[in-house]
């Protein structure tokens, strides 16, 4: 998958490395201020999201949501690889952190149509 990266800001705060634009020529889609996490030499994404806060526990609703766990991870490998080297050193990608992840969001996501706030 081709992608195209622009507005890149570098922030190094605590996991978090980056801000970044990314571009899907194919799919006509531009998706803004993603996150780019580091930690432990994995590297992974996170989306555009709203807090929100159930049970007295604050918690994340993720605007962008892909239909498989091989879909998202195509894209995050896209766009991890398509971060200049000199920018990012190339770390091992986050895969079993994604597909954890994935899973408890469509799991929690079936059980409610609406997003939580």
């Amino acid at each position: 998958m081709r992608v195209l990266i622009s507005n890149y800001k570098v922030i190094k705060k605590g996991f978090l490395e980056a801000s970044l634009d990314v571009t899907v020529p194919e799919w006509g889609l531009e998706i803004k201020e993603i996150k780019l996490f580091s930690k432990e030499g994995r590297q992974w994404l996170g989306y555009p999201s709203r807090e929100y806060e159930k049970d007295g526990k604050k918690s994340y609703f993720s605007y962008i949501k892909f239909s498989s766990f091989e879909i998202e991870e195509d894209f995050q490998e896209s766009v991890i690889d398509s971060i200049s080297p000199s920018v990012s050193k190339p770390l091992e990608k986050a895969s079993q952190y994604h597909e954890d992840r994935y899973h408890t969001h469509a799991k929690q996501f079936k059980q409610e149509e609406n997003p939580p706030f």
